[in-house]
């Protein structure tokens, strides 16, 4: 518990209790705990209710974080295919298009202007190379 108030930079205090008849074990002390809820309950509503969360709320947020990141990673995977699939078609191979979807036609029509602008760059680049490397000579 002190490793993730440090982490997250807040207070934080832990009653547990467990399924004995003992007292419970508070961190990090009864003072410390008691003035960390009292702080808590004096905030407006709308401050407190901003700060909670259930394990199934937090477990609703991961799951659709995870879930636009899969579907990014998908997007990224679906991109390197294509990628991989036009440089065997450009060595002479007979490699398939994998286009089962209109989506996968924007993906293709999406990689293959990628490498136009991809090559329009380099030659600009060995352009410029070529045209500071080797000054025009000068008229007298």
């Amino acid at each position: 518990m002190k490793d993730l108030t440090i982490l997250c930079g807040v207070e934080a205090c832990a009653i547990f209790q467990n399924s004995f008849p003992e007292q419970p074990t508070i961190w990090p002390s009864v003072g410390e705990a008691n003035r960390i809820i009292e702080k808590f309950r004096s905030l407006p509503e709308f401050e407190r209710v901003k700060r909670m969360i259930n394990q199934e709320t937090f477990t609703e947020q991961r799951l659709k974080k995870m879930e636009a990141m899969l579907k990014t990673q998908q997007k990224d995977n679906r991109h390197k295919e294509f990628t991989q699939v036009i440089i065997q078609r450009l060595d002479g191979s007979s490699a398939i298009l994998p286009l089962k979807t209109d989506d996968d036609c924007v993906e293709l029509d999406n990689v293959i202007n990628q490498f136009i602008k991809d090559i329009d760059r380099k030659m600009e680049i060995l352009q410029n190379e070529g045209s500071s490397s080797n000054p025009a000579p000068q008229v007298s």
